[in-house]
């Protein structure tokens, strides 16, 4: 079963200088969902939309996801509420009321009052390790760390289970992917390169699509047909590999 569809947002406000192209406006952000929902399709968490895509029933479905935990996600909030949209918020668990210390920006992150009133509105909170490093780098203690005790933090935090885990600069490799296994995350989202996922864990590896201030609604439609021809190509890959000759081909 191919990949469902997710999108991959970080700050919601109008920042400058933005090198990365991280930062989308609240206006913008509203544009943006107003396109999606004008495809017929709804915004919902990664919890709900990878329930959804088990039991077979993702289709009008997409998921929506802010990585790091930036303050300015309370005015997504406001944006999704107005449109009943869910979404899920990938917190750094070890800089509460920090800055995002990975890349020098000096943008301000939720504190943990910040993550539990969030969780409180409704969006999903998840692990985005503790301190964002390329884990693919770190040694195995330290790996260990990041991915479990980051979930352990907002469980405690939280009082509830925290399904969900975000690859910090969309870095995995098997190791990676193992210790997320190990640490009982259910599903784990990483960026999309285009190329399907070989994991042994296709729901810990699930791709998503960047969204940026840049992104309209020609660029998001073909974001969402690439992701549509992507499914049916898989889809044809997976009956062939199953020895199911393609329709056209049949008596």
């Amino acid at each position: 079963m191919s990949a469902p569809f997710a999108l991959m947002y970080h700050s919601v406000a109008d920042r400058r200088p933005d090198p990365h192209g991280l930062c989308v406006p609240p206006r913008t952000l509203a544009h943006q969902l107003d396109t999606l929902r004008r495809r017929g399709l709804r915004g919902v968490s990664m919890a709900d939309l990878m329930a959804a895509h088990r039991s077979g029933s993702a289709r009008g479905l997409v998921g929506l996801t802010f990585d790091d935990g930036y303050t300015d996600v309370l005015d997504a909030a406001e944006v999704l509420a107005e449109r009943g949209f869910g979404a899920t918020l990938y917190v750094v668990a070890g800089r509460f009321g920090g800055t995002n210390d990975w890349d020098d920006s000096g943008w301000p992150l939720l504190t943990a009052a910040g993550v539990r009133e969030v969780d409180a509105l409704g969006i999903e909170i998840a692990s985005h390790t503790l301190t964002h490093p390329h884990l693919p780098r770190c040694p195995p203690d330290r790996l260990r760390a990041e991915v479990a005790d980051s979930r352990a933090v907002l469980q405690d935090l939280l009082g509830h289970e925290v399904p969900g885990f975000a690859y910090p600069f969309g870095d995995e490799d098997p190791a990676v992917v193992e210790a997320v296994a190990a640490a009982g995350y259910r599903e784990a989202v990483r960026a999309d390169t285009g190329a399907p996922s070989t994991s042994a864990h296709p729901e810990l590896t699930v791709p998503r699509s960047y969204v940026g201030p840049g992104d309209g609604p020609v660029r998001l439609t073909a974001k969402h047909l690439r992701h549509q021809l992507s499914h049916q190509l898989s889809h044809r890959r997976r009956r062939r590999a199953e020895g199911v000759a393609p329709r056209r081909n049949r008596p």
